[in-house]
């Protein structure tokens, strides 16, 4: 849009006609929009070869007398050359281009670069020459006292009397010195503060209010999933057999989860019970409260009639007694290690052969386990076995 300041028009009295298709501007300003009711037909010149006339909308604007937008480049065809910051057109036969004014116009001349430079310098002053500036005319201002219209009356009666002080003015070091009035401090806080205290303090209720709801329901909806739950001595529970329960050698996932039920022998902490165990489960009968579900009668078991009840996996018995070990191998762990001896049954093939530490062949066959140390592992037998 190409559009001419509204004062412009007015100071030069140019005629004004209504707009053809009237509407509304926005960037004018930030709070609303101004309508665009008028347009004019200016006459501009630039430079000195070239003259035209164009329709421009009337705006109460201040940034510049004549902005020419866009229309204008479009009709004339306009090319823009960004190295240069120049514009070309044809304009009656002939070629036209617009320079931008020099920035070096702006500013005052100077013959060389020591000229500038020279006052540059002087016209900036060092901290010392500021102080005594400041120094020099303050004491100018001792002496211009006696000659100003508004403060010679009491300079005067200052200097010829002994009153020290005239019309809330003393003379000290020659200079006039104003006394300022001691202004009484409030005896009570304003309603505004009060209120803005009161404001504040019921604020912060509501906030702590606020946390302390969203952290109760924070651990409710964390809590949501635990039971706590109590058992007590002599109660029935069913026990869960976890993988590491299970004696080496066995297949736990072959075997059932849970066992029972068992009676509650002793109540070691508010998480850790003692249960009463069959003597073969070969297992500490110790279980945390997670792993102990209360006994509510046969139903829970869900026991199908052509089912036997599960039994835990039982280490392996005197009478399933071995009758060779074929191999050893030493495994180590963070404490240093142990020895597991590949046994066979005396009653099973050789195929059923099972893998057992030392203390379980020592259980099962020790005059077995004494012979094939001191044949295969003699220094392991004479340091106490193959543990």
């Amino acid at each position: 849009m190409n559009v001419i300041s509204k004062a412009v028009v007015e100071r030069l009295d140019l005629p004004q006609q209504p707009h053809p298709t009237p509407y509304r501007v926005s960037w004018i300003n930030d709070t609303s929009t101004v309508p665009v009711q008028h347009r004019c037909l200016v006459k501009f010149s630039l430079g000195a070869n070239y003259s035209d006339e164009v329709w421009c909308d009337v705006l109460p604007m201040t940034v510049c007398h004549l902005l020419l937008g866009r229309p204008w480049l479009y009709d004339r065809r306009v090319l823009y050359n960004g190295y240069e910051n120049s514009y070309s057109f044809i304009f009656q036969k002939r070629k036209i281009t617009l320079q931008p004014f020099p920035i070096a116009d702006f500013g005052p001349h100077y013959d060389d670069k020591s000229q500038k430079v020279q006052k540059v310098t002087n016209s900036v002053l060092t901290l010392r020459q500021v102080d005594r500036e400041l120094q020099a005319r303050f004491e100018s201002m001792k002496e211009q006292y006696a000659l100003d219209s508004n403060f010679k009356d009491i300079w005067y009666s200052l200097q010829n009397t002994t009153t020290p002080n005239h019309a809330g003015f003393t003379l000290k070091d020659g200079y006039l010195t104003k006394h300022s009035r001691q202004l009484p401090l409030p005896t009570n806080v304003s309603e505004a503060r009060l209120d803005f205290f009161s404001h504040m303090s019921t604020l912060h209720d509501d906030i702590r209010r606020k946390i302390a709801t969203n952290t109760a329901d924070y651990a409710a909806h964390a809590n949501k999933k635990k039971r706590d739950v109590q058992f007590s001595v002599g109660e029935m529970v069913l026990i869960r057999l976890r993988f590491e329960r299970f004696p080496p050698g066995s297949f736990p996932k072959l075997h059932a989860r849970r066992a029972g039920p068992f009676p509650i022998l002793k109540k070691l902490g508010p998480n850790a019970y003692l249960v009463d165990l069959p003597s073969d489960y070969g297992f500490s009968p110790i279980f945390s409260v997670e792993d102990l579900t209360k006994f509510e009668g046969m139903d829970e078991l869900d026991i199908r009639p052509s089912d036997s009840t599960p039994r835990v996996p039982l280490v392996p018995q005197t009478r399933d007694a071995i009758n060779a070990i074929l191999d050893h191998q030493f495994v180590s762990t963070r404490r240093g290690g142990y020895y597991k001896f590949l046994a066979r049954w005396a009653t099973k093939p050789i195929s059923k052969a099972v893998w057992l530490q030392a203390p379980e062949v020592q259980r099962l066959h020790p005059e077995l386990l004494n012979n094939y140390l001191q044949q295969h592992l003699p220094e392991s037998n004479s340091k106490g076995g193959g543990n």
